[in-house]
């Protein structure tokens, strides 16, 4: 077997990846997952080219390019641990680390609004709905470690 094939089995891309009995996550594994880190991707990097205006106005340009940069690596390694299915452990620690930079923003943009700046509230909605999306995966997460682990309990039957 060639490495690359190794590599490809390794993935949840593969077939028998996903357990059978957790077919109703297949789409959300193999798709949508990969797509949400991909455009946490992007977002880290679009900040550093072009700013953001809520987080720009509290720190200079060096933090906030550090804040993307940072958004934008982090969502690397959950893709990572999103591809490679034994790699759970490194998804769940780079989205909990992604979800406190989400949470960062959404305080600079409830900051501003309740400061009456202006106003941000689309952007507080979307940006909610990032976190909301994070923590329904660290969720799933959760369940299915706490599924490994009682399958590795005597006497446990699963």
């Amino acid at each position: 077997m060639s490495p690359m094939r190794g590599l490809w089995r390794a993935t949840i891309w593969a077939k028998g990846a996903i357990p059978v009995e957790e077919w109703k996550y297949r789409s959300l594994k193999r798709v949508w997952l990969p797509i949400v880190d991909l455009l946490f991707i992007l977002g880290g990097l679009s900040a550093v080219r072009f700013g953001v205006p809520a987080i720009n106005n509290f720190f200079p340009d060096d933090v906030v390019n550090l804040w993307g940069y940072t958004l934008a690596a982090v969502a690397v390694v959950c893709l990572v641990g999103v591809a490679f299915v034994r790699l759970w452990w490194l998804e769940a620690a780079a989205k909990c680390v992604l979800l406190g930079l989400m949470a960062m923003y959404i305080v600079a943009l409830l900051t501003l609004t309740r400061a009456g700046e202006s106003n941000r509230g689309f952007v507080f909605v979307i940006a909610t709905i990032a976190i909301i999306i994070l923590m329904v995966r660290l969720s799933i997460i959760g369940s299915e470690w706490s599924e490994r682990r009682a399958r590795k309990r005597p006497g446990v039957v699963g």
